[in-house]
């Protein structure tokens, strides 16, 4: 094995790489040993091997790829490494007392807790040593003398954000897919050349009709702004100390940051990307913010946003504004732009680049009221009414008319709604 596989192979320069690990006499010894976890030695060796990739022949390895397991625990496997250290008296936990504190703790169930700290020593999220006496291993916190040298791809699937079974990675960027989580994608049909669903979606994406780049990114920016207000310090600032401090640890364990995410970004570095133009499509600018989320979920682990109010607002507030601005620019970026713009209600009235029917939907009191159609699903309208707060509404299509012959009403708002339905034709007249 060559220094650089070795590197990918680790979690930064400088750790063992996998087959001093399994070579050590006592880390199976740790495995088996009734003190520490309890599982039949040939199961484990198995899995481990099967799991991870490695061939065994005579007792040398042939073949190796990165052993992982969720790393979603790691968070809490640390927590109980320093908990046993701090309130013992600086005592040195071995797997039992860590798998204790997991069970008690942290309501880990015993054979996840054994998996999950199994793997964490495999891939060098928990140090190994032997005591003083050397018939006993005993766990430790990792080593940390800087940021975390990153291997070619990161450790966690970009669809599921889990890090066990066979990962493939992309030749184009750092992402990597679990094979089934892959074949969930439409855009699944470029994977045999080696590029990841994102990067696929990203190449064939193309920006609608008429918009420049200058204004995407300018819709871009104003979206960011949007979640941004929130003032969600997970999302405006990735610096590995705000995050520690989210995730309720102390400032001085800010090295976790880094051995759990593999590109910290937020929301600021996408902002001045819109200000730079940088995005050349909504899938483009959609990737950036996709990392922002699946950074929160794999640093917090699915049952840590929903314990956590910081992370698990953060993590709703963005995905469901990113969801719905992507959607929306989609459908009509004049109407996006204007319903985040502070305009006047006049603006409703200015025709778009690409021009809305207008139609007469039927309400409750058998009235019809003039609308503009944003978009059709089947027989089903979805519109925006004239007149008022500009309610938006579906509809379906036997509900409707194309034209309508003048028609009084004394209920409210309804001659508002003429008066603009008038100014938005005789502008759209005007201009065509």
């Amino acid at each position: 094995m060559t220094s650089s596989e070795v590197r990918d192979v680790t979690r930064h320069t400088g750790a063992s790489p996998l087959t001093d690990l399994i070579s050590t006499c006592g880390v199976f010894g740790m495995f088996f040993d009734p003190a520490g976890f309890k599982i039949p030695a040939g199961v484990v060796f198995t899995s481990l091997f099967h799991y991870s990739g490695v061939l065994i022949s005579s007792g040398s390895v042939l073949g190796c790829l990165l052993i992982t397991g969720s790393k979603i625990k790691s968070l809490e496997i640390w927590d109980s490494i320093e908990s046993i250290v701090n309130n013992g008296g600086n005592k040195v936990p071995c797997p039992a007392d860590v798998l204790n504190e997991l069970e008690t703790k942290h309501n880990i169930g015993r054979g996840v807790a054994e998996s999950e700290l199994f793997f964490a020593v495999a891939d060098h999220l928990v140090g190994l040593e032997r005591d003083e006496e050397g018939d006993m291993m005993n766990l430790r916190l990792p080593e940390y003398e800087g940021p975390v040298e990153k291997p070619r791809h990161e450790w966690y699937c970009f669809h599921c954000h889990l890090g066990k079974k066979p990962l493939q990675g992309c030749s184009c960027c750092h992402r990597v897919y679990h094979p089934r989580c892959a074949d969930t994608y439409s855009a699944i049909k470029s994977w045999s050349k080696r590029e990841c669903p994102a990067c696929v979606a990203v190449y064939e994406s193309k920006r609608p009709d008429k918009m420049s780049v200058a204004k995407l990114n300018a819709l871009a920016n104003l979206t960011v702004e949007r979640v941004r207000d929130k003032n969600f310090s997970v999302l405006n600032c990735s610096h590995r100390d705000i995050w520690t401090v989210a995730a309720g640890r102390k400032v001085i364990n800010n090295w976790r940051h880094d051995w759990i995410v593999w590109k910290p970004i937020d929301l600021e570095e996408i902002r001045t990307k819109t200000l730079n133009d940088y995005y050349r499509t909504l899938e483009h600018f959609n990737l950036d913010c996709e990392t922002v989320l699946h950074n929160l979920v794999i640093y917090f682990g699915s049952n840590g946003l929903l314990e956590n109010k910081m992370a698990s607002g953060a993590f709703a507030v963005l995905r469901n504004t990113l969801l719905h601005a992507i959607e929306e620019v989609r459908i009509c970026c004049d109407c996006y732009e204007r319903s985040l713009s502070k305009r006047s209600s006049l603006s409703f009235t200015i025709p778009c680049t690409n021009s809305h029917k207008v139609i007469w939907m039927r309400t409750e009191t058998g009235l019809f009221w003039p609308a503009k159609v944003m978009r059709k699903d089947g027989n089903r309208f979805d519109v925006i009414l004239f007149g008022g707060n500009h309610p938006r509404v579906w509809v379906v299509e036997e509900d409707t008319v194309d034209e309508m012959a003048s028609q009084s009403s004394s209920e409210p708002g309804f001659r508002e709604a003429l008066q603009e339905l008038h100014q938005f034709l005789n502008v759209s007249s005007n201009q065509s």
